[in-house]
């Protein structure tokens, strides 16, 4: 009797948990620069052309990537400053940066 008293109160504690369509979607998640940069790791998986593909929608045509952060190859620093930039003047703006970063180094 006792193990059936037990499962009913343990039944009706079990109903009041919240439902698992509630959890948040988390879509509209506000992320750090190296926040971002580290989801893209994640889900490019040591795939170059797809990690620079995420991390160029990561920039506008405003913001300048952070070499210092993002550290890539000189090819992978070309394919993304292309991605982000058509302009000409911006794009050597954007490919001296990189160059100016590994002088540093």
């Amino acid at each position: 009797m006792r193990y059936i008293f037990l499962s009913l109160y343990l039944l009706i504690l079990s109903c009041s948990y919240p439902d698992i369509d509630s959890v948040p979607d988390f879509k509209n998640l506000d992320l750090s620069t190296e926040e971002s940069i580290e989801l893209c790791k994640l889900t490019s998986k040591k795939d170059n052309g797809k990690f620079v593909n995420c991390i160029a929608n990561l920039y506008d045509n405003e913001i300048m990537p952070n070499f210092k952060i993002l550290n890539i190859s000189e090819e992978d620093s070309v394919k993304l400053c292309k991605l982000i930039y058509s302009d000409r003047k911006k794009l050597l703006s954007c490919l001296t940066d990189y160059y100016i970063h590994q002088d540093n180094k």
